[in-house]
């Protein structure tokens, strides 16, 4: 049939052929499934208005479509995106881009995370918010920033610009939660924190107890660096004075010992060792 469709071609006028190549192109994804053949035989079409609709779902089935490869995907997408551009709707490329994390992010949990493919996810979460913020749609790039410095932590202009927008909408509780998330994604070695973690998950307290009030949730961030190795001796040090501040309650005794013991051996004043010293004891004791 399609190689019949295709001996038609050169007697049809311009606009008669180009509505067969979109049936062609239809007839390859969705009864020959060649992805590829079907982007081929649809190019140029998205410039013909009579065309352009079909050809935009070709372009989304073809990306979507499970046995697609990620070349495929990547000139679907860069069709669908150009088109949208070329026509002012930001809308359409939001829409498309969030359908990409999506693929992207299937595909890479079926790998087992080995991979990322040829989506990049960190782009797209970044495209996403950035039109998002241009739409003044900020609550919904909020989501897509963090989401870009769980994928990667070491990006200070993620977590700038989660800051701001978090600050902004009122949703700190959201920002606190990517830094921990972003932390856990460095993860430990032998037993040691990396120290972006570190600071990732100090900020992190200090946001859940100095903004938000939350005090337990404060106590389990700073607890994280605690108990693992690798802080600078100024931060556990800050870290001890704010776990102390923060336990003081009867079934937190223990914790709070614990914390104390580390103290005494870190702050610089004897008075305040001394007096450190003494709290333990009657703690121990008790």
């Amino acid at each position: 049939l399609v190689a019949l469709q295709r001996a038609r071609l050169g007697s049809l006028d311009a606009a008669a052929a180009r509505s067969l190549r979109a049936q062609i192109a239809a007839c390859l994804l969705d009864k020959l499934d060649s992805p590829a053949e079907a982007l081929d035989a649809s190019k140029g079409l998205l410039a013909d208005a009579a065309t352009a609709p079909a050809t935009i779902q070709l372009l989304e089935r073809a990306f979507a479509a499970p046995k697609s490869p990620d070349e495929v995907r990547a000139r679907a997408l860069a069709e669908l995106r150009r088109h949208y551009a070329e026509n002012g709707s930001a809308g359409e490329i939001i829409r498309v881009l969030k359908a990409a994390i999506a693929v992207a992010d299937q595909a890479h949990a079926a790998d087992g995370g080995t991979a990322e493919g040829a989506l990049d996810r960190k782009s797209l979460h970044r495209d996403v918010a950035e039109l998002l913020v241009g739409q003044g749609r900020e609550a919904e790039a909020v989501e897509h920033y963090a989401a870009l410095l769980v994928l990667d932590p070491w990006s200070e202009e993620a977590r700038t610009h989660l800051h701001e927008l978090a600050e902004r909408t009122e949703r700190l509780d959201r920002y606190a939660d990517a830094l921990a998330s972003a932390a856990s994604t460095l993860g430990e070695a032998d037993g040691r924190l990396p120290a972006r973690a570190v600071t990732l998950l100090f900020d992190a307290g200090t946001v859940r107890s100095d903004v938000l009030g939350d005090a337990k949730g404060a106590a389990a961030l700073y607890v994280r660096i605690f108990r693992a190795g690798g802080a600078d001796a100024a931060i556990l040090l800050d870290v001890c004075r704010r776990l102390d501040a923060l336990f003081h309650g009867e079934e937190q005794r223990a914790e709070r010992l614990d914390v104390l013991e580390k103290r005494a051996g870190l702050e610089p004043e004897g008075a305040v060792r001394r007096d450190l010293w003494t709290e333990a004891a009657r703690l121990a004791d008790e």
